[in-house]
């Protein structure tokens, strides 16, 4: 008796060929691939695509013929590898392709049955709560670093905080994409989480600013992953017409971490000190830990670990990247705060920064064979606007996060509580806008639109936190706050999603990659730029306004180097030291602004998207085609 799985011919009623089955064996390709002259692979179950029977030997000649919107193989300017970024992630030979052992419960995203289930709930969760610490994490740092520096004696250098942790995670956020391809989503969530929790402890014990900016960086490399990774992971197994919800709700959650860690950060460390902060997310960790090992799974496509595929991972550009981010951001903090802007170091800085920037950029283009930002990506109007506005409103969003908690401590005196509880009416109305962007796109779609609205919201936004000054009333601290917030979480998603209904699914995870990659570097710059010239202005302003004190270069020092230490100022010197930081940090605040008209003017040339598309329509027909093909199938095996 014979069965489907069997090497036999098929029969002539069966969509594939009797020629097809002989000629061609099937082998489970990464979804978006096809076997050349064959039918699309997409829309069915890899699981069982392996199982209809293969042999290796059959594959080694198979041509593999891509379905992509870009232009991959003809680029002009950087000649295209044997291997290459949109080559399937885990390889084109059936070796590499073991036969899937998915749990009883796993249902397949392109299954025309498919129902969330119980795993895919718990698997949620896990990557829910993960976002959620990041945005907890991002948001208790901005509440609390005026205190940490003023504590080391160091408020002049305490970006670091923010920084070393946004490089770490910018250069492994990439990365995590491609190793989870080839040792699978299980693996990489909780080397991440792992390496989260080590971090976020070395951050509790910290006896110095140094240590605590080592400390913030090993976190990064372990938060790199988690929001990439919970991005990758509910992907395997929701529809792409579906995702749009799915991603409301992870940036629902990373809103709702950021409002509880601004609101309680501040709390804590004025109740119990700073380092309870970073230690009261350490259980948590261990939840997330043990619920990621028992419910996360691999995709049925996965297969074993090689050194080829090891090989192909673009360690050389992620080294490069780190190193000329830190190097800007080094040139960036020293450079008019404790040295000259000619001063040999800050120089050296600068230069290392313009070489390893430009050493990334041609490893990218000539040398990598899976580069984590292809620059094939960059090509057409669609991306190069939608990565031009992340890029920009990053830097905004982020320098007015990071800028705002320092104006409320700084000039309006508050402690670090109170500054931390004025974020809270924001993230929420972030919150209101991740949920109200899920189910726009998921209904109607309006990418491009949602993209150019949210643009604008966020420049509104900007342009009234500049007007903010000491005598400003209570309630713009509220109101002038949330336009930012609702228009950046209207974006976001929007720009993620756009690009991925520009590109096929084979692209999907470097494009993924790449937005967020992107947006990171824009956060970095964001923090950076914005403290340099919060500092350089200090230097220069303040000196200017004490001229007629006694003392003036030590009230200076000491005043840049401690927020705290303005609230033992006598009121007419306090005013006076007060003036000067609002004059500097609104000066960082019209830098914000002057990003976000940037972003808008990108955010025009771009058009509108759906997360319906035709390719999508096709899975589902094969899919269907398949299961309503099995009675069939069924019926020929008990006759034969």
């Amino acid at each position: 008796m014979s069965n489907y799985n069997s090497r036999e011919p098929l029969s002539d009623a069966d969509p594939l060929t009797a020629e097809d089955e002989v000629s061609e064996p099937i082998i489970p390709l990464s979804y978006g691939s096809r076997p050349a002259g064959g039918l699309p692979m997409r829309g069915l179950n890899p699981a069982e695509i392996y199982d209809a029977g293969t042999d290796s030997s059959d594959n080694d000649s198979l041509a593999i013929e891509l379905e992509t919107d870009v232009e991959s193989d003809d680029d002009d300017i950087f000649p295209r590898k044997s291997t290459s970024e949109d080559s399937p992630l885990m390889g084109a030979d059936a070796a590499d392709y073991g036969p899937s052992k998915m749990p009883p419960d796993y249902v397949s995203p392109h299954s025309p049955n498919w129902t969330p289930t119980l795993r895919l709930r718990m698997v949620q969760l896990v990557t829910c709560t993960n976002v959620f610490l990041t945005g907890w994490d991002s948001s208790c740092t901005a509440s609390t670093y005026a205190l940490i520096g003023s504590e080391f004696n160091a408020a002049n250098n305490v970006s670091w905080i923010s920084t070393s942790y946004l490089i770490s995670s910018t250069a492994f956020q990439p990365l995590y994409g491609r190793f989870s391809d080839i040792v699978g989503r299980r693996i990489c969530f909780l080397f991440a989480i792992s390496v989260f929790f080590i971090g976020t402890l070395g951050c509790s014990m910290a006896t110095s600013l140094m240590t605590l900016n080592i400390a913030r960086a090993i976190t990064g490399v372990g938060g790199g992953g988690l929001v990439t990774l919970g991005t990758i992971i509910l992907s395997d197994m929701v529809p792409f017409r579906l995702r749009g919800i799915y991603q409301s709700a992870l940036n629902f959650c990373w809103g709702f971490g950021s409002v509880t860690g601004a609101s309680t950060a501040g709390l804590i460390a004025d109740a119990f000190g700073w380092r309870y902060v970073f230690i009261v997310q350490l259980p948590i960790f261990l939840i997330s830990i043990i619920l990621g090992y028992m419910y996360i799974i691999n995709p049925p496509y996965s297969g074993p670990i090689s050194a080829n595929k090891i090989s192909n991972i673009d360690f050389g550009g992620s080294i490069t990247l780190v190193t000329g981010l830190s190097s800007l951001l080094a040139c960036l903090s020293m450079g008019g705060n404790e040295y000259a802007w000619t001063d040999p170091k800050v120089l050296g800085f600068g230069a290392s920064a313009v070489i390893m920037l430009s050493a990334f950029v041609f490893i990218e283009g000539k040398v990598a064979r899976m580069p984590v930002m292809p620059l094939r990506i960059l090509k057409g109007r669609l991306p190069i606007s939608s990565l031009t506005c992340t890029f920009f409103t990053g830097i905004a969003n982020n320098s007015q996060l990071f800028m705002l908690p320092l104006f409320f401590q700084a000039v309006n005196l508050d402690p670090a509580s109170v500054s931390g509880a004025r974020l809270i009416v924001p993230s929420l109305v972030g919150i209101i806008g991740s949920i109200t962007t899920g189910v726009i796109m998921s209904k109607w779609g309006h990418l491009a639109t949602l993209m150019k609205i949210g643009t604008l919201i966020m420049l509104i936004g900007c342009r009234l936190v500049a007007s903010f000054g000491p005598d400003s009333p209570k309630w713009q601290f509220v109101f002038f706050l949330m336009p930012t917030q609702f228009g950046n979480s209207l974006l976001i998603p929007a720009v993620l999603f756009s690009m991925l209904a520009h590109f096929s699914r084979v692209d999907h995870a470097v494009a993924t990659g790449t937005c967020y990659l992107v947006r990171s570097i824009g956060l970095v710059l964001g923090v950076a730029i914005s403290n340099s010239i919060n500092q350089n202005s200090l230097t220069k302003i303040l000196p200017e306004m004490l001229k007629n004190l006694p003392n003036r270069d030590e009230l200076v020092d000491r005043v840049i180097h401690s927020v705290t230490a303005i609230h033992e100022l006598e009121p007419e010197t306090q005013r006076l030291v007060v003036d000067g930081y609002t004059y500097s940090l609104r000066r960082c605040f019209w830098a914000s602004t002057i990003a976000c008209a940037i972003a808008l003017f990108a955010s025009m040339f771009t058009n509108g998207s759906k997360l319906k598309r035709k390719e999508d329509d096709e899975e589902e027909a094969i899919a269907a085609a398949a299961a309503a093909a099995e009675p069939v199938r069924e019926e020929e095996a008990e006759f034969v």
